[in-house]
């Protein structure tokens, strides 16, 4: 292992300077070992079943894919992607719903019942208070 980020590497010295074709051989190995396990995860993933976040980490270089950036975390990603937290995501869904019903003329009361919140929340959403926007 070496590199940043850390990645497996085949090496082979010969005493007298020759360049043998196994490293060659064994680096593809490699590099298509790796490309396996990403492919198998994500194939294992059942999207269909219940919404997921599916985030693969790949320490090799696939053949044709070109890295934008690395995310030391979650949140590196999310805040890079301008996207929310699921929480959040919930929350500005909520607010937008609770926006359409006032636009009916309906009550903090009538719209808690209908989303299945609190008075408090209803107007706290419409306020804007909270989460932070989407972008």
């Amino acid at each position: 292992m070496s590199g940043s980020p850390p990645a497996r590497r085949a090496r082979v010295e010969l005493p007298d300077g020759r360049v043998p074709l196994l490293p060659r051989l064994a680096e593809e190995t490699l590099l298509q070992k790796e490309a396996d396990v990403i492919v198998q995860a994500v194939g294992r993933v059942r999207p269909f079943t219940r919404p997921r976040e599916v985030i693969t980490f790949h320490l090799g270089h696939l053949p044709g894919v070109c890295y934008r950036g690395e995310f030391p975390s979650l949140a590196a990603a999310r805040d890079f992607f301008q996207l929310p937290t699921p929480s959040a995501a919930e929350q500005l869904t909520r607010a937008e719903n609770a926006r359409r019903l006032k636009a009916l003329g309906r009550t903090h009361k009538q719209i808690a019942e209908e989303l299945g919140v609190s008075p408090a929340t209803v107007k706290r959403d419409l306020r804007g208070g909270g989460s932070k926007s989407l972008f």
